[in-house]
């Protein structure tokens, strides 16, 4: 799960892409990009607050009185409804899948399947069974 999350740190003019190995497969992640074989309007949930106060903008301020209003700012974002981009206007436009605290509900469970299933099919084949002809 962590190597899910640390993306989401990867700000591309700050931080590198974030580059793990699972199972042989090879992932360079940047701003919470969606790994594994799902889909990708499952596995991509972008939270982004457009309107951030400036005077707490500032990525290279730590202080903690500018870390709470960062937390304050994360929890009120938690409880919005879930937004996208419309690709042909730009525009912001609601959605119907909650709020982002909801939506993060879902694609973690999403991201737990995905990982039971993998440590099944690993399980079966270390026993020398076939996970394809179990199910």
């Amino acid at each position: 799960m962590s190597d899910i999350c640390l993306p989401t740190s990867a700000a591309v003019p700050q931080l590198p892409a974030y580059y793990f190995k699972n199972d042989d497969v090879e992932f360079n992640m940047v701003d919470g990009g969606a790994a594994a074989d799902l889909q990708p309007a499952n596995s991509y949930l972008r939270i982004q607050e457009y309107d951030l106060d400036p005077s707490v903008d500032d990525p290279t301020d730590a202080s903690k009185e500018n870390m709470d209003n960062l937390e304050e700012a994360g929890k009120k974002m938690l409880q919005e409804n879930v937004k996208r981009i419309n690709v042909d206007t730009f525009d912001l436009e609601e959605t119907n899948d909650g709020t982002y605290a909801e939506a993060l509900d879902r694609l973690a469970n999403i991201l737990y399947e995905e990982k039971e299933l993998r440590l099944k099919r690993k399980s079966m084949e270390k026993r020398g069974r076939p996970f394809i002809e179990t199910i």
